[in-house]
């Protein structure tokens, strides 16, 4: 008994470390990218010069955690260019992150209406799905962000996540992780111990029987 309880404390702390590096991690990614051309395919190359400070000061906003502050700022520049798909993205993660399901979908589905290649937005609804109990559709997410551009890092990291907690689907799991690894420059040693877990794991796995 004592050990079963064990084992469940010990998966829940991975299960809260993994959720934990999905939530915040892109977040900045996100953030920082703003100002970049989001895929080959965007329709437009990034916010207008005369926008850019006003932008800067809410991505600044979102990383000092001051969230009303870089909801006006972003709302202001929707309002003045809202076919920068990007300030949407970064509306919906504060929503996202204020647990405003609805809309934050909503902005992140208008991010996809400016700009369908837009892999950060297809991220952070994966990771909505996710938070929703919509796998499907959070591994649908996942993976038109990675059709877009395989070398999206997160994309893999929250798939892989995904096929681990949830899916249940190991093998799938670590191919995802490893993925994440090799885009990384600086290897993620949280997330090479998973890999490692889940490696032993399988191994101790009774083979099955033929028939």
């Amino acid at each position: 008994m004592q050990k079963k309880k064990s084992e469940k404390i010990m998966l829940n702390k991975q299960i809260l470390t993994r959720l934990l590096l999905i939530t915040f991690t892109p977040l900045f990614l996100t953030a920082c990218s703003g100002m970049q051309q989001t895929s080959d395919n965007e329709s437009n190359t990034g916010i207008k010069k005369e926008y850019s400070s006003t932008y800067i000061d809410a991505i600044s906003a979102m990383k000092n955690g001051e969230s009303e502050q870089a909801q006006t700022l972003l709302q202001d520049v929707i309002n003045k260019q809202p076919d920068f798909s990007n300030a949407h993205v970064n509306l919906g993660i504060i929503f996202l992150n204020n647990n405003s399901l609805n809309e934050a979908e909503n902005s992140f589905q208008h991010a996809l209406r400016t700009n369908p290649g837009n892999i950060y937005a297809l991220n952070q609804l994966g990771i909505l799905y996710r938070k929703q109990g919509k796998f499907s559709a959070a591994k649908s997410s996942y993976e038109k962000a990675i059709d877009i551009n395989s070398d999206y890092a997160f994309a893999h990291l929250n798939l892989g996540i995904l096929y681990d907690l949830y899916l249940y689907d190991f093998p799938s799991a670590i191919e995802q992780y490893k993925k994440y690894q090799d885009l990384t420059k600086d290897k993620n040693k949280q997330v090479g111990k998973w890999i490692v877990d889940l490696e032993r794991r399988q191994n101790k796995q009774p083979a099955k029987k033929s028939k």
